[in-house]
């Protein structure tokens, strides 16, 4: 593994002027590599770990289906999508609210007309075993009488050009200032403000958008001053960990409104180590096919790169996938750490009953099933926040020396034992590569020998997963939701073959920062 430690712009080419050589090239600042030995790959990513901390255990409930959409608004809106999970016996755990639930589009508010009594609405849903989690943007209005600038500029926590002017640059409410999260100050002064608002809401976690930071057009200039912790120093190196800063304040503040429980933020920007403080999804897609295995590309990218807790928008942010497209993308998508249905406006809905029977059955199955799988999610994310091994291993890493064909860069092993084979919404077979072995069919029973390459059949509503033989799977009854008390009852499926099969299970109350002894159970067969 080679660890590029700066946070200055950086640019990698992986053989694009030279197939023979790999260059790695710094606009500013230091190159510092580090180069951080295997053999495996499992290996590397411990000792990288050991370098930039461990990822924080998330509470249960973010593993659950998150359903959002630019946006859900009225109130009404909102508690109808509630009602339908509820109604369809499908569950869910987390509702987004995207940026019309805020007045004017202004962070830390709340729009009166639509939302009468967001904290009200909170605790409805709350007791209905389902979490609200809101957008939250970096910049804040430049409005005097608007509480979070006045503050801002009394507390001067805002970034300046060299001439000591606030830099404003329009983003959602028009013209903005933006905190510098590469100070502490700027960093307490956005945890206060987001713990105070936690705790008027009654919110569950907090989503980090534009956080890059984006605005419109126009680029950030790198001659902004940023803190940098007291050193000083400006957009160029700031860029790059300013969402990052970011998230870890958001993170704090949910930590000083909700102590002793796990915060959940959802993070768009990041940089090395930003496991620690978010999950992280890999931003606006398109709905087509083009954009499913590029999600795929990308959670498996995430996950070697020491962040296992991400995902993309299933189903498509832009656009309408169609009822074949999004049955196959949710099918794929219930093995990704994160799960979380979002589409945007003037685009078709993305909940699982927006493309007819048909296609709410198929994608019901799934989401199903995910909850089914949790007690080995939630085991494999234990595992991951203590060795970083993530919940997805790509294919090849069961074949580190073979030169297999490109289209087999979409496999992937969900919790080590279950080899996921992702297939086109158009496709009846897919052409798929088997580690050595023998497998199972999931679905089927069928038995495959390994260590070939075959043609397996991938019909829309069963997409191809297979199970290692010896392996050992736990599995849970389903409830509307993680925390249902209806759920539980730990099942263990046996797959009977040759060899060693490894099986770790933990469990604590899914919530808590540090669980009490007596509430955790963790046992390996």
């Amino acid at each position: 593994g080679i660890l590029l430690d700066t946070t200055c712009k950086s640019r990698f080419s992986f053989g694009a002027g030279n197939k023979q050589i790999l260059q790695i090239s710094v606009a500013h600042g230091p190159m510092n590599l580090i180069f951080i030995p295997g053999p495996r790959p499992e290996d590397v990513l411990r000792r990288y770990h050991e370098l930039t901390g461990k990822m924080a255990m998330p509470p249960r409930w973010a593993l659950g289906l998150q359903q959002c959409r630019y946006s859900y608004y009225p109130e009404h809106e909102l508690l109808a999508v509630a009602q339908n999970f509820r109604d369809r016996n499908i569950p869910c755990d987390v509702l987004y609210l995207d940026i019309h639930y805020m007045d004017g589009y202004k962070g830390f508010t709340v729009d009166k007309s639509r939302f009468p009594d967001l904290a009200a609405t909170t605790k409805k849903l709350l007791d209905a075993g389902l979490r609200v989690v809101p957008i939250q943007d970096p910049g804040i209005k430049a409005e005097c009488g608007y509480l979070p600038f006045d503050d801002g500029k009394k507390d001067e926590v805002f970034v300046k050009y060299p001439d000591g002017e606030d830099w404003i640059a329009g983003v959602w409410p028009g013209d903005c200032v933006f905190p510098d999260f590469t100070s502490e100050k700027g960093r307490a002064w956005w945890s206060a403000l987001s713990a105070r608002w936690v705790e008027e809401t009654g919110v569950s976690g907090l989503w980090n958008d534009m956080n890059e930071p984006a605005v419109w057009g126009q680029d950030v200039p790198d001659m902004l001053e940023f803190n940098l912790e007291s050193r000083g120093g400006s957009h160029a190196e700031a860029h790059n960990v300013y969402g990052q800063l970011m998230a870890s304040a958001s993170r704090r503040g949910l930590m000083l409104a909700k102590p002793g429980e796990r915060p959940f933020v959802l993070t768009r920007a990041g940089f090395a180590g930003i496991h620690r403080y978010a999950a992280v999804w890999s931003g606006d897609n398109v709905a087509n096919e083009e954009h499913m295995f590029l999600g795929i590309r990308l959670v498996l990218s995430m996950a070697m790169s020491g962040v296992s807790f991400s995902g993309p928008d299933v189903g498509g942010f832009v656009g309408d996938a169609g009822k074949n497209l999004f049955m196959r993308w949710v099918s794929v998508a219930s093995f990704f750490p994160i799960f979380r249905l979002h589409s945007m406006i003037d685009s078709r809905d993305n909940e699982p009953w927006s493309y007819g029977e048909l296609a709410e059955a198929i994608a019901g199955n799934y989401i199903r099933l995910r909850y089914k799988l949790l007690p080995m999610l939630y085991s494999a994310m234990a595992v991951s926040s203590q060795s970083g091994l993530p919940v997805l291993q790509p294919f090849f890493w069961s074949r580190p020396s073979l030169e297999f064909e490109p289209v087999f860069q979409h496999l992937f092993f969900f919790c080590q034992n279950l080899l996921i084979i992702p297939s086109a919404s158009d496709q009846h077979a897919v052409w798929a590569g088997l580690p050595e072995g023998n497998f199972y069919h999931l679905f089927t029973g069928q038995c495959f020998t390994g260590n070939q390459n075959l043609w397996i059949a991938s019909p829309v509503d069963t997409l191809p997963v297979l199970v290692k033989a010896g392996s050992i799977l736990l599995t849970q009854s389903v409830g509307t939701c993680t925390e249902d008390s209806g759920a539980g009852g730990i099942v263990l499926h046996i797959f009977y073959g040759e060899g060693k099969a490894n099986l770790t299970f933990h469990t604590d109350d899914g919530i808590s920062l540090h669980p009490e002894a007596g509430d955790i159970e963790q046992w390996e067969i």
